[in-house]
C-alpha cells in the first residue's frame, strides 16, 4: 500500500506539470496591440499550431522558426511581432523538456518587452507568466512564486479578472502554490478560478473544462480524492456536448480515471482510461502526451488488479514511444521511465525497478538539484524498493535521511514529508519499536485529518496504522475501535467488494482475533481473500497478505489446520518471489510454529523454528541500526526463539535448546561489550575517534529520553543516532583491516553448554531460567552434569513474583506501610492490588509466604541437582530479574542459608566477564578504591518532607515543558527537575565512603566527598584515563530510576555550573573503566526497563558495556544509615580475601540477625551482577 500510495501521488503531481505545460501553450494569442503577421508568416504559425495540437513538437518548431526568420527580416527582433514569434518559440522549447533554455529566453525577452514596450504591456505582462511557469518547471518554485503572483496581479489591473489571460496567470499561480505544499490555497484559487471561467465564459468552455481539469489534479496531489472525483465528473458531464476531439473533453475523462484509480476503483477506470485511448490515438496519434497519459494511467490500474505482466508491457511501450518521440532526457520520458519501474516492482522484478530507479535519482540530481521534489520523490520511491527487498536497515537509513530533508525543504505538512514520516515509523514498527512508531502515526493521522479529512485515503491508512500497532501495544480496546471506523470509511469511501474495502476488511479482522471475537474476524478475513482472489489473482502479493490475514484469525480461533493450510499456500509462494531471507517469509515461518506444535506436529514446528531462526539470524546481521533497534528486533522475534527451545528440550536437543535460550538474552550488551573491550588493544588516536563518537551517541540518547510525546523530533534525533551508528560500524571496520588481529575478539558467539561445564569450579551451579505463560524452561549445568528441565509452573507466577518485590521493597513510614495491599487468591497465587480482588482469600503482610510459592514452582524441581553447591550464577528471566534469588525459600528455608548468588545477563557473557578477571587481575599500578559520597544537593531542586521522591511530570509527559538542545546541561538539569527529580542531603553517605575508605592504605583510595563529590570531577578522571586505575568503585548517593525511559536511570552526583550531575545510563557510553567491581550505593540502581530477549536496560546494562566485571546494585529504596553499616561490613569481607559474591551473602546473613536492620528491605535489596 505504501508504494501504491506513493504512485498515485507522484502521478498527480506529474499530471499536475503536464496540465500546466498545456496551460503554458495555450497562452500564444498574440495581444491584441500587436499587429497581424504577413500572410505567409500567418499561414506557418497556423500549420505549426496543428502539428503542436499533435504532439508533433519537432515540426512545430521548423515551422516557426522559418516564420520567425521571415519576420525578422521585416519587423526586427525587437519589434511586437518579434518578440511574440520568440516567445512561441520558447514556449515549444518548454514543451519539449528544455526548461531551463526556455527560461534564459523568457528571461531575455522580458527585459527587452519591458523596455520596448513597457513594463505594464500586456505582452511583457505575459512574457512574465511566461517565465514564472518556467522557473516552476525547472524546480525553482520560491523564484518562480513572486513571479506567478506579479503577473496574475498585473494582469488582473490591465483586463479584469474575468479576462481568459488573467484566470490562466491565476491558474498559473495556484499551480505553484500546490507544488510548494500550500495546497489549501491553491485549490481555493482554483475553485475560485472555475467559479470565474463558468460565469465568463460558461460551463462547457474549453478553459472552464480546463480549470476544472486543473482543480481534480491538485486536489488529488493534496490527498482530497473525494473532491478530485466530484469536480472530474462535474467535468465530464459539462463537456459531454463537445466533440471528441475537443483536448478538454480528453483531460476531463482522464482526470476523472485517475481520481477512480486513486479511490481504489480501479475496474470502472480501467474502463475509461481504455475508452480515452481509443478516443487519444484515433485524434491525436500515439504519441501525443494525451495518449501516453491515458495509457500509462491504464497500465498502473492493470497492475493493481493482478494483470502486472500485461501492466509491465503497457508500460514499457509508453516509455519507449516517449523516448523516440521527445527523447531520453526529456521530463515526460523521465516521468514514463519511473512508472515503468514502479510496475516492474509491482511484478515482484524489484531489483530491475531499484537500478532503473537509482539511475532516474542520478538525473534527477544532475538536472533538478538535490532537494527538488522530484528528487526527493525518487529517493523515497528507492528506499520502498529496498523495504521490498528486506533490506530493512537501508530502508530505514534513507527514509530517515529523507524526512529531515523534506522537513526542511517542503514543510512539514507538504504531502511528501508525511508519507516518509509514515515510511519512518513502519521501519519502527517492522523492527519492534512500537511505541515510537505509535507516535509518529498518532502524530501524521492528526495532520493528515486536519489538512484532508477523515475520509480521505491517506487518512483511513494511518487510522488502520495506528490501529495495528496499538494492539501490539496491548491496547486493544482502543485498537479495535479505531480499525473499526477505518474499515467503515474506507467501505464508504470505496466499496464494499473494492480492494482497499479488503486491505481494510483483513486489517480489521486481526484485531478483533486478538480481542477474542473469532466468529466476525474469521468472516471478514475470509471475505478479504475472496475479493483479493476475484479482482488481483491467487498470487498477487495482496492476496497473500490476505491469506496470512486468515491464518492468524484461524490460530486465534483455534483452527490450527486451516490456519497451517493458509501460511504453506503463503511460503511457497514468497520463498519463490521474495526469496527465503525476507523479513516477510521469516513472518510466515513465525506463524507456521504454533500450528504445527498444536497439531501435535512437533518434529515440523521444530524444523521451521529452526529455518525462521537462521532467517532471523541472517536479517538482523545485514541491519545497521543503533542497539536500540537490534534490542528491539530481537524482542519482537523473543516467542519464535522461546519456543524452538521448548521444542528442542522437547526433543531432547539440550544444545539446540540452550542456543536458541542464548540467542534471546543479552544479545546486544554481549555484542557491544566485546567491542568496548577490544577498542583498549587499538591505537590512541583510533580510540579517541571511537570514544568521540560514542560519546555523540550517548547524547543523542539522552536527548531522545528527554523528548517524550515529540514523535517528529525524535525521528529526527533518532536520524541523527543512526547516522553515528553507521558511523561507528564504518570506523570499527575500517580498524578491524589493519588489526586483523582483533577480529576474533569481537565476533559474538552463543556459549555452548560444554564451554560452560569446562568453565565452572567444582563448588559452582549456573542457572538459566526462560518463563512462559504456564510452563519454565530451566538449565542447570555443573561440572558434573549439564540438563534442561521443562516444568509445569502456576499461571500466576507472574503476579506473585511482582507482589513478592512490592512486600520486600515496601518502606514503613510512621508506622504506616506504604504502596498497594498484596493479596492471597483462591489459586494459590498472589497480586499486589489497590483493592481486594474479588477472587481473594485474603490479605498477605509476610513475604516468606510468597517466597515459599515461587520456589516451590521455580527452584524444588531443580534443587536435588543444586543443593549440594554452595554458589549459584543465575541468569534470570522477565520479572525474576527483579527480585533477589537468595529470598526464595525452598527445601524449608531461604536459598541466601546456604548459598552465595550472582546474578548474570545471559550465560554468553560468562566467557567475557571471566576473560576481564584474568586481564584486570594481570593490571600493575590499579589502586584498591575510589569513592565518592556525601554529595552537595544545594544546586538541586530540595524536597521539604517526605522519604521519596515524588514525581511532578511522567517522562511522557516532559516533552510539553522542555526542549532539550544537544549539549545543553542546564537543559538536561531543568529536565530532571520537572520529571520531579528531588534530593535531599545524605549524611550517611559521606560516613559509608570514609569508613569504606579506612579499610585500604591511605595511598591506595582516592575519597572524594562533599563538593568534590561531582559528576564534573569524574568526568575529568574518565578525560584523563583515570578511572580505569581502580579495582573498587564505589558511589555512595541518590539514585534515579526510569523504567519508561531507560537512558534516564541515573546516580545522582553533584553538579556543577559546567556539568548537571545527573550520571545517566546513556552517560555511562562515554566512560572506560577496568574495574573489577562497581558499588552504586543508592536507591533502585539495579533495576530499569525489562527488555524480551535483553534483560533489565538501565544501570546495569551501561556499567557491564563501560567495562565493570561485576557491579553491586540495589532493587528498590534503600535506608540511609543501614546501607552505610551494610556496605562497610560488605567491604571489610572483601579486605579479609571473600570472593564478592561470598562477602555479600555473608553480610547479608548477618544483617538477618541484626537488631535494628534485620527485615529483608535493609539488605535483600543488594544483588549483585557478574560471576
Amino acid at each position: 500500500m505504501e508504494i501504491l500510495l506513493d504512485r498515485v501521488c507522484a502521478r498527480i503531481g506529474r499530471l499536475v506539470d503536464l496540465f500546466m505545460a498545456v496551460a503554458t501553450a495555450l497562452a500564444v494569442a498574440v495581444p491584441p496591440a500587436i499587429a497581424a503577421d504577413r500572410p505567409e508568416v500567418d499561414q506557418l504559425s497556423r500549420q505549426a499550431a496543428v502539428h503542436f495540437t499533435a504532439g508533433r513538437y519537432r515540426e512545430a518548431l521548423e515551422l516557426l522558426e522559418k516564420a520567425q526568420t521571415l519576420r525578422l527580416e521585416t519587423l526586427g527582433p525587437e519589434s511586437a511581432e518579434g518578440i511574440e514569434g520568440a516567445r512561441r518559440i520558447a514556449v515549444l522549447w518548454e514543451k519539449m523538456g528544455e526548461s531551463v533554455k526556455a527560461g534564459r529566453e523568457f528571461e531575455r525577452l522580458l527585459s527587452v518587452s519591458a523596455r520596448v514596450l513597457g513594463e505594464g504591456h500586456a505582452g511583457t505582462v505575459v512574457l512574465l507568466g511566461n517565465l514564472g511557469a518556467s522557473l516552476a518547471h525547472q524546480g525553482l518554485y520560491a523564484q518562480a512564486l513572486p513571479i506567478n503572483e506579479k503577473a496574475y496581479r498585473q494582469l488582473r489591473e490591465l483586463h479584469g479578472e474575468r479576462d481568459p489571460k488573467t484566470l490562466t496567470a491565476q491558474s498559473n499561480y495556484a499551480a505553484n502554490l500546490g507544488r510548494i505544499g500550500r495546497d489549501a490555497e491553491a485549490i481555493k484559487i482554483l475553485e475560485s478560478n472555475v467559479a470565474l471561467r463558468t460565469a465568463a465564459q460558461g460551463p462547457s468552455a474549453p478553459g472552464t473544462l480546463h480549470a476544472m481539469s486543473e482543480l481534480s489534479a491538485r486536489a488529488r496531489s493534496a490527498g482530497h480524492s473525494g473532491l478530485a472525483l466530484d469536480v472530474a465528473t462535474r467535468c465530464v458531464a459539462q463537456s459531454a456536448r463537445l466533440p471528441d476531439y475537443q483536448p478538454e473533453k480528453l483531460s476531463c475523462a482522464l482526470q476523472r480515471a485517475h481520481a477512480l484509480n486513486g479511490l481504489a476503483r480501479h475496474s470502472e477506470s480501467i474502463d475509461v482510461f481504455r475508452a480515452a485511448i481509443d478516443v487519444a490515438e484515433r485524434q491525436y496519434g500515439s504519441h501525443h502526451w494525451a495518449t501516453l497519459s491515458a495509457r500509462s494511467g491504464l497500465a498502473d490500474a492493470l497492475a493493481r488488479t493482478g494483470q502486472r505482466e500485461d501492466a509491465v508491457k503497457l508500460s514499457w511501450e509508453v516509455w519507449e514511444t516517449s523516448r523516440r518521440a521527445l527523447g531520453e532526457d526529456h521530463p515526460s520520458t523521465q516521468v514514463y521511465l519511473g512508472e515503468y519501474a514502479d510496475t516492474l516492482q509491482e511484478a515482484g522484478r524489484i531489483g530491475e525497478a531499484l537500478s532503473i530507479m537509482r539511475g532516474r535519482l542520478a538525473s534527477a540530481k544532475g538536472t533538478l538539484g538535490e532537494e527538488h521534489v522530484v528528487t526527493l520523490g525518487a529517493r523515497k520511491t528507492i528506499a520502498n524498493y529496498l523495504a521490498r527487498l528486506g533490506r530493512q536497515g537501508e530502508a530505514l537509513a534513507e527514509y530517515e535521511a529523507l524526512y529531515e530533508v523534506t522537513r526542511r525543504a517542503l514543510g512539514f505538512k507538504h504531502d511528501l514529508t508525511l508519507q516518509t514520516q509514515r515510511s519512518v515509523a513502519h521501519m519502527y514498527q517492522q523492527f519492534g519499536r512500537y511505541r515510537e512508531a505509535a507516535g509518529l502515526y498518532s502524530q501524521g493521522l492528526k495532520d493528515r485529518t486536519l489538512l484532508f479529512g477523515e475520509a480521505s485515503p491517506q487518512t483511513i491508512s494511518l487510522m488502520s496504522d495506528l490501529a495495528g500497532v496499538l494492539a501490539q501495544l496491548g491496547r486493544l480496546e482502543e485498537s479495535v475501535s479505531l480499525a473499526k471506523r477505518a474499515f467503515e470509511l474506507r467501505v464508504r469511501l470505496a466499496g464494499e467488494n473494492s480492494v482497499a474495502a479488503a486491505t481494510q476488511s483483513e486489517q480489521y479482522a486481526v484485531i478483533l482475533s486478538r480481542a477474542g471475537k473469532h466468529e466476525e474476524a474469521t468472516r471478514l478475513a475470509a471475505k478479504a481473500v475472496e475479493v483479493r482472489r476475484a479482482n488481483l489473482g491467487e498470487d498477487h502479493p495482496q492476496t497473500l497478505e490476505a491469506l496470512t490475514s486468515l491464518g492468524l484469525v484461524f490460530t486465534k480461533a483455534g483452527r490450527h489446520r486451516d490456519a497451517i493450510a493458509s501460511y504453506e499456500r503463503v511460503l511457497e509462494s514468497q520463498v519463490r518471489v521474495l526469496g527465503e531471507v525476507h523479513p516477510r517469509t521469516l513472518v510466515t515461518l513465525n506463524n507456521l510454529v504454533l500450528p504445527y506444535a498444536y497439531s501435535d506436529r512437533d518434529s515440523d514446528a521444530a524444523r521451521v523454528a529452526k529455518r525462521a531462526i537462521e532467517v532471523a539470524e541472517r536479517l538482523r546481521s545485514e541491519q545497521v541500526v543503533s542497539p536500540e533497534s537490534r534490542q528491539a528486533f530481537v524482542a519482537q522475534w523473543s516467542n519464535l526463539y522461546r519456543n524452538q527451545a521448548i521444542l528442542a528440550a522437547k526433543a531432547g536437543d539440550l544444545d539446540g535448546s540452550f542456543r536458541a535460550t542464548e540467542l534471546v538474552k543479552a544479545r546486544t550488551l554481549l555484542e557491544s561489550s566485546l567491542l568496548r573491550d577490544a577498542a583498549v588493544a587499538l591505537p590512541a588516536d583510533a580510540q579517541a575517534e571511537l570514544s568521540r563518537i560514542e560519546a555523540e551517541i550517548a547524547t543523542l540518547n539522552e536527548r531522545l529520553a528527554l523528548q517524550g510525546r515529540q514523535p517528529g523530533l525524535r525521528a529526527l534525533i533518532e536520524a541523527d543516532k543512526n547516522r553515528k551508528v553507521a558511523q561507528l560500524r564504518s570506523a570499527w571496520q575500517s580498524f578491524l583491516v589493519r588489526h586483523p588481529e582483533l577480529e576474533s575478539r569481537v565476533q559474538s558467539k552463543t556459549v555452548t553448554v560444554r564451554e560452560i561445564q569446562a568453565q565452572v569450579p567444582a563448588d559452582v551451579a549456573v542457572l538459566s531460567f526462560v518463563l512462559f505463560d504456564d510452563q519454565a524452561l530451566v538449565y542447570v549445568i555443573t561440572r558434573e552434569s549439564s540438563k534442561g528441565l521443562k516444568t509445569p509452573v502456576h499461571a500466576g507466577l507472574t503476579d506473585s513474583l511482582r507482589a513478592l518485590r512490592e512486600l520486600l521493597g515496601r518502606r514503613t513510614v510512621g508506622g504506616v506501610q506504604r504502596g498497594p495491599s498484596v493479596w492471597k487468591l483462591d489459586n494459590g497465587a498472589f497480586v499486589a492490588a489497590a483493592q481486594r480482588p474479588s477472587h481473594a482469600v485474603g490479605e498477605v503482610t509476610d513475604s516468606s509466604e510468597i517466597a515459599e510459592f515461587v520456589g516451590s514452582k521455580l527452584l524444588a524441581p531443580i534443587y536435588p541437582v543444586v543443593a549440594a553447591k554452595t554458589r549459584w550464577i543465575v541468569s534470570p528471566d522477565a520479572e525474576l530479574s527483579l527480585v533477589p534469588l537468595e529470598v526464595l525459600r525452598v527445601d524449608g528455608a531461604p536459598v541466601l542459608r546456604r548459598h552465595d548468588v550472582s546474578v548474570i545477563p545471559a550465560l554468553s557473557m560468562y566467557p567475557l566477564l571471566a576473560r576481564r578477571e584474568r586481564e584486570y587481575s594481570a593490571l600493575v599500578g590499579r589502586k584498591a578504591l575510589l569513592a565518592m559520597g556525601g554529595a552537595d544537593y544545594g544546586t538541586h531542586p530540595v524536597q521539604l518532607k517526605g522519604v521519596s521522591p515524588r514525581p511532578l511530570y511522567t517522562i511522557e509527559e516532559i516533552s510539553k515543558l522542555i526542549k532539550l538542545r544537544s549539549g545543553n546541561e542546564d537543559e538536561t538539569a531543568r529536565g530532571f527537575h520537572l520529571i520531579g527529580a528531588r534530593w535531599l542531603p545524605l549524611p550517611g553517605s559521606e560516613r559509608e565512603v570514609e569508613a569504606i575508605a579506612a579499610l585500604f592504605p591511605t595511598s591506595d583510595v582516592t575519597l572524594l566527598k562533599r563538593e568534590a563529590a561531582t559528576e564534573e570531577r569524574l568526568r575529568a578522571l574518565n578525560d584523563a584515563g583515570e578511572l580505569q586505575n581502580y579495582r573498587f568503585l564505589h558511589f555512595a548517593a541518590h539514585g534515579y530510576l526510569s523504567t519508561v525511559e531507560p537512558a534516564l536511570s541515573s546516580l545522582v552526583l553533584g553538579a556543577t555550573p559546567a556539568v548537571d550531575g545527573y550520571v545517566t545510563a546513556a552517560d555511562w557510553a562515554r566512560y572506560r573503566l577496568r574495574s573489577d567491581l562497581v558499588v552504586l550505593s543508592a536507591c533502585n540502581t539495579g533495576i530499569g526497563k525489562v527488555v524480551r530477549g535483553e534483560g533489565i536496560v538501565g544501570l546495569p546494562y551501561a556499567l557491564f558495556l563501560a567495562g565493570a566485571r561485576n557491579t553491586l546494585m540495589t532493587l528498590w529504596p534503600v535506608h540511609d544509615a543501614a546501607t552505610a553499616e551494610f556496605m562497610t561490613r560488605f567491604f571489610e569481607r572483601l579486605r579479609q580475601g571473600q570472593t564478592q559474591a561470598g562477602a555479600l551473602a555473608q553480610t547479608k546473613r548477618e544483617f538477618m540477625k541484626h537488631p535494628q536492620y534485620s527485615r529483608e528491605e535493609f539488605w535483600a535489596p543488594f544483588v549483585l551482577y557478574g560471576t
